[in-house]
């Protein structure tokens, strides 16, 4: 009898119709084998607690910045310093103790300065380092928008911020003086018709983002304020979410919405704009019910280079890989019956002391991203993959069996349970880690019993993942969990 081949594994595609695409990657990433054609799935890197930052029953991780080799972190209402052994140190209070904030300096080289500076969606502060002086701006006594800021960046000494409710315009300090804004110094978008979102220092261009176009700008060095446009780079492709707008070192990625209305991932490295979405993503995106919450940010991680889009309310994290151009799923484990899925808890990262964090977007928690670590700090990390559908001209296939090549009696002591639905797992105490194989022969719309197959106590490197005698299908879906 022939023999079908066909590829289990792969990126997420799942989009308007399982019966199309069925495909799911969550908490697993593709890679590529060394002949370049096969691909292995990976497990995305776990976590374990670096800090406490703060304790509040509300607090959050805001957001985190590396400044002259000092960790500065937003958690709660109040800025700290993080030390290379996890130890968090009060600096001062925002005015607000909710939303993301951004945070810049006028340090790097050759500039020099001493100050950092955060926006929290209304207000500004200084922060200087060599007098540990704190300053909450305010229009009447430093010329800050009285509106206030929502996003703030910094191009040759200057800070840049966008202000709130006002329109186009963006305000620039004085050069390495965060204390002082001149009235005069402001500029105004004429694309942008309603509120600038963000400002983004790229290729030492100035970045303006609206919701609805994108103007560049560069230092002319005269004027007021010291900036002009870039003559032919005004992008008609808004950002629907400005927390979603990352510089990844050699582009900018931001969720978009062109001026026919379609939301895409859309990306440029300063000039023409392309997309990175999926009609498989844009759908799913599509039909949440608000992505003007969602957020973004990017890291490194052996070789692969990771755009993390999240959508709180759509309650889902999508993930670009670089490296392979596929997407996948992460997932923060809750204890629901069968292969539910969330949106992954984590709202930021930082590289500090050679190592990359994590910063909690339900607690002021600090969590060091690493390989070596196998669950979410102590929580299991679920990973499962749905293959493509197996058919041929809609007749019978007999599958005689399945099999998942798979490293084996590798991993740590895994999960007890060996049998029922993934609502019954137990984890951190099992001698004889297991993975669940089912499938559908519907294509993906019901599935069968789950079948539990042991992956290999420590040093059994040679167990087998196999299934036999499974059957007949003109439409079968596999799907497999970890």
């Amino acid at each position: 009898m022939p023999s079908i081949s066909f590829m289990v594994n792969g990126q997420t595609g799942n989009g308007r119709s399982v019966i199309v695409n069925p495909q799911r990657t969550v908490n697993l990433f593709p890679e590529l084998m060394p002949d370049g054609k096969t691909i292995s799935l990976v497990g995305v890197p776990g976590m374990s607690l670096f800090s406490t930052v703060s304790s509040g029953a509300s607090d959050y991780i805001r957001g985190s910045h590396v400044m002259n080799g000092v960790l500065y972190v937003v958690s709660g209402n109040s800025l700290y310093t993080v030390n290379s052994s996890g130890t968090a140190t009060l600096v001062h209070t925002l005015a607000t103790s909710t939303g993301l904030v951004y945070m810049s300096d006028n340090n790097p080289a050759p500039v020099g300065g001493d100050e950092l500076m955060i926006v929290d969606g209304t207000y500004g502060y200084i922060y200087n380092i060599t007098t540990t002086t704190w300053t909450q701006l305010s229009n009447a006594t430093h010329g800050f928008p009285s509106n206030g800021a929502t996003s703030v960046t910094m191009i040759d000494g200057y800070f840049i911020v966008s202000e709130k409710t006002g329109g186009g315009r963006f305000w620039v300090s004085d050069a390495l003086d965060g204390l002082t804004w001149n009235s005069l110094n402001v500029g105004g978008s004429l694309s942008i018709s309603n509120t600038l979102q963000k400002v983004v220092s790229f290729n030492n261009q100035l970045w303006l983002f609206g919701s609805d176009a994108v103007e560049v700008w560069y230092n002319s060095g005269y004027g007021y304020p010291p900036f002009s446009r870039v003559s032919g780079m005004t992008l008609m492709i808004g950002a629907v979410a400005h927390q979603t707008i990352v510089d990844a070192n050699t582009q900018l990625i931001w969720l978009g919405r062109n001026d026919k209305g379609a939301i895409q991932v859309i990306t440029t490295s300063g000039g023409a704009p392309s997309v990175l979405s999926t009609p498989e993503i844009e759908y799913a995106i599509r039909n949440m019910t608000s992505v003007t919450d969602a957020y973004a940010f990017y890291f490194n991680h052996e070789g692969h280079a990771f755009y993390v889009l999240t959508f709180p309310t759509g309650n889902a994290t999508f993930v670009f890989d670089f490296r392979t151009q596929a997407w996948h799923e992460r997932s923060s484990w809750t204890e629901t019956a069968g292969m539910t899925t969330n949106y992954w808890h984590i709202n930021n990262t930082i590289y500090f002391n050679n190592s990359i964090y994590a910063g909690d977007s339900a607690a002021g928690k600090l969590y060091l991203l690493s390989s070596a670590n196998y669950t979410d700090n102590g929580n299991p990390i679920i990973s499962f993959r749905q293959t493509q559908a197996i058919s041929s001209n809609r007749e019978y296939i007999f599958h005689s069996s399945f099999e998942l090549l798979m490293e084996a009696g590798v991993g740590l002591d895994g999960y007890g349970s060996t049998e029922g639905t993934a609502s019954s797992i137990t984890y951190g105490g099992g001698t004889d880690p297991q993975v669940m194989i089912q499938w559908s022969d519907d294509g993906g719309k019901t599935w069968g019993n789950e079948h539990w197959l042991s992956c290999g106590k420590m040093g059994e490197f040679g167990k087998r993942v196999l299934l036999r005698r499974l059957g007949k299908s003109r439409n079968r879906v596999y799907r497999y969990m970890i």
